[in-house]
C-alpha cells in the first residue's frame, strides 16, 4: 500500500477510511465554511500533514498526485491568507 500512496496518493483508499481526494474535498469544505463564518478574522486550524498538503494543492492549483513534493515538518505552522480579488 505504501508504494501506491507514494505513486498515486489521490487514488488510494485506506482501510476503513477515505481516499485522499475525499479527504481533500472534506477539508476544503471545512476551510471554506470557516472562511465564511469568520470573514476578516484570524482563525487557527489544526490537522494532519496530508490533509494540509491537499488543501495547499487545491488553492495553489497543484495536482493532488504531487502533494508528496510539499514538505511540511511536524508540529510546524502553515500560514495562509484569503484574497478577496484576483491579481491584475
Amino acid at each position: 500500500m505504501w508504494k501506491q500512496v507514494m505513486m498515486q496518493p489521490a487514488n488510494v483508499r485506506f482501510p476503513d477510511g477515505e481516499t485522499l481526494l475525499e479527504t481533500q474535498s472534506r477539508v476544503i469544505a471545512a476551510v471554506e465554511r470557516m472562511h465564511g463564518t469568520h470573514r476578516g478574522q484570524v482563525v487557527a486550524a489544526f490537522s494532519h500533514g496530508d490533509a494540509i498538503r491537499s488543501v495547499i494543492c487545491h488553492f495553489v492549483g497543484l495536482h493532488l498526485g504531487l502533494l508528496q513534493r510539499l514538505v511540511l515538518h511536524p508540529a510546524r505552522s502553515v500560514r495562509s491568507g484569503w484574497a478577496t480579488a484576483s491579481p491584475a
